[in-house]
């Protein structure tokens, strides 16, 4: 027979028998198979909560079966888990803390083995933050840090096998800081820390010298505002590449820039004037080196606008004024008309600075702006404003009045125009010269007297942008 799972456990026995029918029967055996054999059991783990871990068993016997148990309470209890191979796998949390492991092994005839326990101990140390591999050029200070919890000693190591031996250095905080060399190039840099038992080692980080250099920096450049600058850089080393930077803060805060060539060129401003730029050149292995920081400096101002024009709302008909104020030197004026909103320009015929124009329907919502310009040739744009015919309009007239003498006579006045209109009647003994009456709403009343006997008034009716309309004059 060969040893199976399936007869596994049954009984034999043989009947023997003669020429004359005579038989006899022998004891009954049972198959069975050797109980399984742990060879090799389970062993502790630490691990930080959040990481993955593993533990083992190794055993031989027939068609063998395995069902991982666990304890926390010192192997009082155990709690069957849903884990059925040799190789038990989780995650660490704090509710794992020492935690008791084992597994249970079962062959095909229903023997079974149980394995010495392991325990899952929490490792108290984690790293936050893993030191970064440097490259420089030789003579440069190389730092690197670890950010650790739980961590109590701290001690960094070196290897110059790549890895396979390790070195203690002096170091012993959370920053390890040497300078590169030619001899140090290429060494390994890692950081072992403890809290008692509990240890962690960063990943193996490396320090390189580049061979990456600065031939020509860039230097600093002063110009007059409106004229062009140029910044160079030269750089040798395998595959490099450009990254112009900005900085508006001495060098603070760097950006980029779109510029990816040895040179970087812009026109003096005032928005530019004392930025400095850099550039950052990288080689084919992702070796970076930035350059020097040079300085853009202005050495006039361009002309300053200090009163805008402002959109103007009237009547069609009204005499429209648009106002630029700036300083500068020998400043000349150029207005500019746009009737598609500002996408395209034309040159005006206007080069003071007021802008005057009578409201139409042809140039109802132009924009225009003005552009100022000193005797260097530096100018600035204003901003656009435009022109915009008002709905604001009387419907409804006033009408004079004949009444007798002591009888109360109106006068009315109908409007209609954007946001709440305001009245304000007038009067005039004379018909040339008037003056504000108190009224200020759409009717004016009064008794009829000698006093204001052919005294003429009419209504003065402005709307939310401060266009106003007058009705047309009325006696009483």
């Amino acid at each position: 027979l060969t040893l199976t799972e399936q007869n596994v456990g049954q009984y034999l026995r043989c009947v023997v028998s003669d020429s004359q029918g005579h038989t006899a029967t022998s004891q009954t055996v049972r198959l069975k198979c050797n109980p399984p054999a742990i060879q090799q059991q389970p062993k502790n783990v630490t691990r930080t909560a959040g990481n993955s871990f593993s533990m083992s068993v190794t055993a031989t016997g027939m068609n063998l079966t395995y069902l991982w148990q666990f304890s926390d309470d010192s192997g009082k209890t155990w709690v069957d888990t849903e884990q059925t191979t040799s190789v038990f796998t989780d995650t660490m949390t704090e509710a794992m803390k020492n935690r008791m492991m084992r597994c249970v092994i079962k062959d095909a005839g229903g023997s079974t083995v149980t394995s010495q326990t392991a325990r899952i101990y929490l490792n108290s140390v984690k790293i936050i933050s893993q030191p970064q591999s440097v490259t420089g050029l030789a003579g440069d200070s190389v730092i690197f840090r670890v950010t650790a919890e739980g961590g109590r000693s701290y001690q960094w190591q070196i290897s110059d096998d790549k890895g396979v031996t390790w070195n203690n250095v002096s170091c012993t905080s959370t920053v390890y800081e040497t300078v590169l060399t030619k001899n140090n190039s290429g060494r390994y840099v890692r950081c072992y820390i403890k809290n008692g038992g509990d240890y962690a080692k960063t990943n193996a980080v490396y320090m390189k010298v580049s061979s990456l250099t600065i031939s020509r920096q860039p230097v600093d450049v002063q110009a007059a505002q409106g004229e062009a600058v140029t910044f160079r850089i030269g750089a040798s080393g395998p595959g490099i590449t450009y990254q112009w930077q900005l900085s508006d803060d001495q060098g603070t805060n760097w950006r980029n820039s779109s510029n990816q060539t040895d040179t970087y060129s812009t026109t003096i401003s005032s928005k530019n004037d004392g930025r400095f730029v850099r550039c950052v050149v990288s080689d084919k292995y992702g070796n970076s080196i930035a350059s020097n920081a040079a300085c853009m400096t202005s050495t006039s101002t361009v002309p300053v606008i200090t009163a805008q024009p402002a959109s103007v709302t009237a009547l069609k008909g009204d005499l429209v004024t648009f106002r630029i104020k700036a300083t500068g030197s020998s400043l000349r004026y150029q207005w500019q008309l746009s009737d598609n909103k500002g996408a395209s320009w034309r040159d005006s015929s206007n080069r003071t600075d007021t802008y005057c124009t009578t409201l139409s329907d042809t140039n109802n919502t132009r924009y225009l702006r003005c552009i100022v310009s000193d005797a260097y040739g530096h100018s600035v744009k204003s901003n656009a404003a435009y022109m915009k015919i008002s709905s604001l309009q009387i419907t409804k007239q006033p009408v004079s009045v004949k009444a007798g003498m002591g009888e109360r006579v109106s006068f009315q006045v109908t409007a209609q125009g954007p946001g709440t209109l305001t009245y304000q009647w007038q009067l005039s003994d004379d018909g040339s010269t008037w003056r504000n009456s108190s009224v200020k709403t759409a009717s004016y009343s009064t008794t009829l007297s000698a006093k204001n006997n052919g005294r003429s008034l009419r209504c003065l009716v402005t709307d939310k942008y401060g266009n106003t309309v007058i009705s047309k004059i009325v006696t009483m």
